[in-house]
């Protein structure tokens, strides 16, 4: 997709890759992406991670099999968003599309920190 929109005058700094979370997938097809999202981040450009509140943390809760998730409304997941917004960002992800900025922001700020002390010792 990528080099078809170059070869259609994309300019390469123009491009951002979305995964595409959501848009009609199955939840086979989201554990699939978050499995692979590594590789996304190997294709040399920005990725775009936007999982906030979407159907997939409510499937994913659900699955966890703690009676308090086992029905979540959207406004009910963004914990679980800002936890997949970070393993996103440790994968590549350079672009987080998020409900609640602060505590994204929080929360990578806190990872950022650990990350700069583990990568010191």
């Amino acid at each position: 997709m990528v080099d078809k929109a170059i070869r259609a005058g994309v300019k390469r700094e123009n491009v951002i890759i979305d995964v595409g979370m959501g848009f009609a997938k199955k939840y086979e097809h989201h554990t699939q992406i978050m499995k692979n999202l590594g590789e996304f981040g190997k294709l040399g450009y920005p990725m775009l991670f936007g999982v906030s509140r979407k159907r997939f943390l409510g499937e994913l809760l659900a699955n966890s099999k703690l009676p308090q998730y086992q029905s979540t409304t959207p406004s009910e997941r963004d914990t679980a968003s800002t936890a997949l917004a970070l393993l996103a960002v440790a994968q590549g992800a350079s672009i987080i599309r998020t409900h609640n900025v602060a505590q994204t922001v929080e929360a990578l700020a806190v990872w950022y920190s650990l990350s700069d002390k583990i990568d010191d010792d």
